[in-house]
């Protein structure tokens, strides 16, 4: 199997004990300034990192994302999870490095293996 970089979350079913565990493979599948719920085919406040369907944009709407031929969201034990047609996404933080520039604080992930 090859070895990748991934963030586990955990999700819990409402009214149950047992719970799901589903992972975002390797890194976002977009880092924009877009916000498709705040500011709807527009330009957002701030920039956000996607994961999940492919196809995400600025004019992404339940609709368009069922359209969505892939996915960055797969099963803990390493399977796809190919019907996950969700997009999920955070704010992106970035810090001022000494020479003035500003760099993308990476999300930290962690390897099953």
């Amino acid at each position: 199997m090859m070895k990748s970089t991934t963030i586990a979350l955990l999700a819990l079913t409402a009214g149950s004990t047992s719970a799901q565990f589903f992972v975002l493979y390797g890194r976002d599948t977009v880092v924009s300034r877009i916000d498709p719920i705040v500011s709807p085919g527009g330009i957002g406040m701030h920039a956000h990192e996607f994961m999940g369907a492919g196809n995400i944009d600025q004019n992404s709407d339940y609709d368009s994302l069922q359209k969505s031929t892939c996915s960055s969201v797969g099963r803990a034990n390493g399977n796809p999870i190919i019907e996950d047609k969700s997009a999920y996404w955070h704010p992106t933080l970035y810090v001022k490095a000494t020479n003035g520039t500003y760099l993308r604080v990476p999300v930290s992930f962690t390897d099953y293996t």
